[in-house]
């Protein structure tokens, strides 16, 4: 029911430290037509973390292990819209919770254009480990992220990794998350 005229619309979910959503589209109500369609011009990156489970083969939400078998992580993400910015950051860090420690060069970043095929440059990333902390970090660099040569919308991001469990996991198990952190 709204009149004719120019409207912006956009995600109100907060996210961000100010408490707004980057994630606009400008719309101009000019028809009667109700059943329309608004394509947000930016979207906005989720992560996902999963584990591979007993059979070796599927990632889900949780598997069981005991103390020194070695597990594997996967997350995944997708580089978001972001035509209009000068710069941008953009990584994902993740601390291991007592009973788990992160394998020593472990990390590995598989890139896949939204094409289906395999980018296999690695200087657009750096991965930094640090087994004190028992947490890694992986970050894009803004060549990847901005400029001509930046990855394209949609770019698959997958992060495998493997940790061992220790005597130090609590009974019933443990929660392993991740972060991502954008502009």
């Amino acid at each position: 029911d709204l009149d004719y005229g120019y409207y912006l619309v956009y995600d109100a979910t907060e996210f961000s430290d100010e408490g707004t959503s980057a994630v606009r589209s400008a719309v101009m109500v000019d028809t009667v037509n109700t059943d329309i369609e608004i394509t947000l011009k930016a979207n906005r990156p989720e992560l996902q973390k999963q584990i591979l489970e007993n059979d070796g083969k599927t990632y889900g939400e949780a598997t069981s292990s005991e103390i020194g078998e070695t597990v594997t992580f996967k997350i995944t993400s997708y580089i978001p819209s972001h035509e209009y910015y000068d710069a941008y950051v953009y990584y994902i860090d993740d601390t291991l919770p007592a009973g788990l420690s992160l394998d020593e060069n472990s990390v590995n970043v598989t890139l896949t254009s939204p094409e289906g095929s395999a980018i296999t440059t690695q200087d657009l990333y750096t991965i930094t480990e640090n087994k004190a902390a028992n947490s890694f970090k992986v970050e894009f660099k803004e060549t990847a992220l901005i400029g001509q040569n930046k990855l394209k919308t949609d770019t698959k991001i997958e992060i495998e990794y493997t940790a061992t469990v220790t005597s130090e996991i609590p009974f019933g198990g443990t929660t392993n998350t991740a972060t991502l952190t954008y502009s």
